[in-house]
């Protein structure tokens, strides 16, 4: 480990590419951490680890997590030297570099000091106590160095995303431990951004925006089907074939996407598609499996039907419905049960009522 200010430690767990860069003051960092009271001082004393918290603000015993970005839907992000975060942080993570992962020690001083923040740190996770030393483990997932204050031209948008992609391509492609489909996403995703920010483009700047930006979407896409983020691979996918509606990329894409999220007859059209535009070995397979899960929900569909007419045969329920209305309501009760949050609103899967809980309530 090393003091990087102060009394701020830094200890690397996962050293970068020889190539990484650290980041320049104002450029905006993407990290991931998990943030630990490890100790609390108060009037000259340790809390020792372990014990409950004399102070009314620690009600946890030490050490805690008090901030977890690991599962959340965006990552922590901050313009470095610009006192956007806590001292500490901010100057460790000017020393990082990208894609590296390391341990930071905070004190007091350099944390929340004898304030604490019941708030939380930056609102969100569990409060903070006064006097408290901080532990994050951080990765630093992306540095984006095109944070110009004034408002770059169209030229420069296009050579940033282009830059950008490129970036995410040389992620997506490396050999381990280098290749992170995560952090390449978050490339094509910035240079999507970019792309985005065009004003009234000509012509000719849309010729070479257009087979980046559907580059991207489907590299996205790619990247979102190796994290199991079959969603968000599905707009991706629908935004490629905005684009261009014959990319048998995209239509592959699309069909492995709503295969995970198990829409299998519409994967099967997608995938159709796809392989009516590319008759590609990968293609066929991917095909093939889900026709042989489609094969097997029907058999088990049938099954239920079955069971639900020879209730009828034997008497055991009155006759009071057609075979179509019995389909149905076979159909229905084969169907996953949901129950709607109560703290969200949102449906949710009875088989996924636990971890709807835990990961958005907890």
């Amino acid at each position: 480990s090393s003091n990087v200010s102060g009394t701020t430690q830094i200890e690397v767990l996962t050293t970068a590419s020889p190539s990484a860069i650290t980041p320049p003051t104002g450029s905006k960092v993407f990290v991931r951490l998990v943030g630990r009271v490890v100790n609390v001082k108060k009037e000259g004393e340790e809390l020792a680890p372990g014990q409950p918290g004399t102070d009314q603000t620690t009600p946890l015993s030490v050490p805690y997590v008090f901030a977890d970005t690991t599962d959340a839907d965006t990552d922590f992000s901050f313009h470095v030297g610009m006192d956007q975060t806590l001292p500490g942080l901010d100057i460790a993570v000017s020393r990082m570099q990208e894609g590296e992962i390391a341990l930071i020690t905070c004190p007091p001083e350099q944390g929340f000091g004898p304030m604490g923040n019941p708030h939380g740190f930056h609102g969100f996770g569990k409060p903070i106590p006064p006097h408290a030393t901080l532990e994050f483990r951080i990765e630093l997932l992306d540095i984006d160095t095109d944070t110009s204050e004034e408002a770059p031209t169209n030229d420069l948008c296009i050579q940033q995303a282009i830059r950008t992609k490129e970036a995410g391509n040389a992620l997506f492609t490396a050999p381990p431990p280098i290749k992170s489909p995560y952090r390449a996403l978050l490339k094509y995703k910035r240079a999507l951004v970019k792309l985005e920010a065009l004003t009234s483009p000509t012509d000719t700047e849309q010729s070479i925006a257009r087979p980046v930006q559907l580059a991207a979407y489907l590299n996205a896409a790619a990247c979102e089907l190796q994290l199991s983020k079959y969603r968000d691979a599905h707009d991706h996918c629908k935004k490629a074939l905005d684009l261009d509606a014959k990319n048998a990329k995209a239509h592959f894409r699309l069909g492995k996407a709503l295969a995970g999220m198990n829409d299998l007859d519409e994967a099967q059209a997608a995938l159709k598609t796809a392989l009516s535009l590319d008759n590609l070995p990968e293609i066929r397979k991917e095909l093939a499996g889900v026709q042989a899960r489609l094969k097997q929900a029907n058999s088990k569909q049938q099954k239920t039907f079955s069971a639900m007419f020879s209730k009828l045969a034997t008497g055991d329920e009155p006759d009071l419905y057609s075979k179509e209305e019995l389909a149905q309501r076979a159909l229905d009760d084969a169907k996953p049960k949901q129950r709607q949050c109560n703290l969200c609103d949102e449906l949710v899967d009875e088989v996924q009522w636990a971890r709807h809980v835990i990961k958005k309530h907890s």
